[in-house]
């Protein structure tokens, strides 16, 4: 057998490594807080393996699986289950009874544990490291209480009993986002339509400011042309003719921005006049071809 090291069900999977582990012993030490795939433990007792198994009585445990495995096997099978502050993932493989190898890390007795979860597990060989193993294992079977038929009974009903109320605290959590959240999130959307609106009626007052700043300038140099039309075409100078510097001062001091524009659309106005060609029809020309 090819040992990994790390045994993460990337590219190696817990299920596969146990299995190959437990090829291997004749006895296997279980210490797994969650229980709720069967396998590898029926393999292994099908196989003619001994294990001590300790788990904790807390859900995803499965009940059922639990009962099957004690019903099916009770002479290979020892099971103990400890208090719910036990989270313990560890495998110890022996042979004549001698420990031979350790699996210990995050993974569960479940299927996302043994296959499809990005787990952190390492096989352990060692001497000593697995004869400090065996002596943790110890002391939780020792302080760990014999699983009986009655206690998988009265688990059992406790995880229907719970299933019940997660329901309830479901049907509770939906309520809450139908008289709370949705509602909420609505607004939100809602008030995001609003700020659109609003900033495009600022656009559109700001734009009405500047054509009362620029209203005699209009009369006097562009009269009969749409005022909103020779002002966009002064926005295009302002940004592809004029000195960039100069926006940059203007941006940076409104009090001198609302009294140099007036002038600066003056010298857009002569500038523009100048150009070979003007006419009120080019201008009008020019825009339609301005996308």
């Amino acid at each position: 057998m090819v040992w990994p090291f790390l045994v993460s069900n990337e590219t190696c999977k817990a299920s596969g490594a146990l299995s190959r582990c437990g090829e291997m012993a004749d006895r296997v030490d279980v210490a797994v807080a969650y229980l709720s795939s069967s396998e590898p433990l029926r393999s292994w007792l099908t196989n003619g393996l001994s294990i001590k198994l300790v788990i904790a009585l807390q859900p995803p445990t499965d009940a059922n699986v639990v009962r099957s495995l004690a019903n099916a096997y009770p002479k290979r099978l020892e099971t103990k289950f400890y208090s719910a502050g036990f989270h313990s993932k560890l495998f110890i493989f022996y042979r004549d009874g001698k420990p031979f190898c350790a699996h210990v890390g995050s993974s569960n007795l479940t299927n996302g544990g043994l296959n499809s979860n990005l787990e952190t597990n390492v096989l352990l060989r060692e001497p000593q490291q697995l004869k400090e193993l065996v002596e943790h294992f110890h002391r939780i079977w020792i302080r760990s209480a014999d699983l009986e038929p009655t206690d998988i009974d009265h688990y059992k009903q406790h995880c229907e009993d719970i299933a019940g109320e997660a329901a309830k605290i479901r049907k509770r959590q939906q309520d809450f986002e139908g008289r709370f959240v949705r509602p909420r999130i609505s607004r939100v959307t809602t008030s995001r339509i609003f700020k659109e609106a609003r900033d495009y009626l600022r656009f559109w007052k700001t734009v009405d400011e500047v054509l009362k700043a620029f209203a005699p300038v209009l009369k006097k140099q562009f009269p009969g042309i749409p005022p909103y039309l020779a002002v966009d075409h002064f926005w295009h100078w302002l940004v592809k003719v004029w000195d960039q510097k100069g926006i940059n001062r203007l941006r940076a001091s409104p009090k001198k921005r609302d009294a140099r524009l007036p002038q600066l659309f003056e010298e857009y106005a002569t500038w523009y006049k100048s150009e070979p060609g003007y006419s009120r029809v080019a201008l009008t020309r020019h825009s339609d071809a301005t996308p």
